[in-house]
């Protein structure tokens, strides 16, 4: 039983597949690890950003509420026909 030691070469070639497997295996397993712990603030940000766009929209719509309430204010304090546009004409819109 007289056993052979590997050649130079072929240890390195077993020592570099060694070591890729185990090197895969160690990256899989902190990525893993990364995404277990990420996920609670992952789900925190979707439902954040969900939060903000709800936030904007309602925001946008009382916008256009409040612009089409000031334009009708607008519309109700001209003075229409022909005093309206003898107002005009003069400068003399009344506030």
């Amino acid at each position: 039983m007289n056993k052979t030691c590997p050649l130079v070469d072929e240890a390195r070639i077993q020592i570099d597949q060694d070591m890729t497997v185990r090197l895969d295996a160690l990256f899989q397993e902190q990525e893993n690890a990364f995404e277990t712990r990420m996920a609670p603030s992952k789900e925190k940000k979707h439902a954040l950003t969900r939060q903000h766009k709800a936030e904007r929209q309602k925001l946008r719509e009382a916008q256009h509420l409040h612009w089409q309430h000031k334009q009708q204010e607008w519309r109700n304090n001209l003075k229409k026909g022909f005093c309206g546009l003898f107002d005009r004409v003069t400068g003399n819109v009344v506030e």
